[in-house]
């Protein structure tokens, strides 16, 4: 439930299509593709239900997390890290509701690191792994 909520969060979201348009993708990016700059997203991990510690009792409330990875793909370092940036600055903040989902926080838990090279054309990539804590 939690991948469908967040594709349709970064979908509606109106800093992250000002950037990617419709260029979202769970899992893969589509052949061909030739406008850029893309986001593409995965799970890449899963822990186990945990208790909700701000409830008065801890089996009221359970809080679950996942790991995912975010690639922003794009034509040339500048692009990319702008865009990355701002997905960033967006995307950390949140805290709400996504479709079915409480979200109750999002960290930021690595970086790929690529410096802004002048003129730069070729393809790039910067990938952001974030965590999710959600209720459950």
């Amino acid at each position: 439930m939690i991948d469908k909520d967040l594709h349709q969060y970064l979908k509606q979201e109106a800093g992250i299509t000002a950037v990617f348009g419709t260029r979202i993708y769970h899992e893969w990016m589509p052949q061909g593709n030739d406008t850029w700059p893309v986001l593409v997203f995965q799970k890449i991990g899963h822990n186990e239900v945990s208790p909700d510690m701000t409830t008065e009792t801890v089996m009221d409330g359970k809080m679950d997390s996942a790991v995912y990875q975010f690639d922003v793909y794009g034509t040339g370092s500048q692009q990319v890290n702008e865009a990355a940036d701002t997905f960033d600055r967006i995307f950390r903040v949140f805290r709400g509701t996504m479709g079915a989902t409480k979200v109750q926080g999002i960290d930021l838990s690595n970086i790929s690191s690529l410096g802004t090279k002048v003129g730069d054309k070729a393809r790039r990539r910067v990938t952001m792994d974030y965590q999710l804590s959600f209720d459950v």
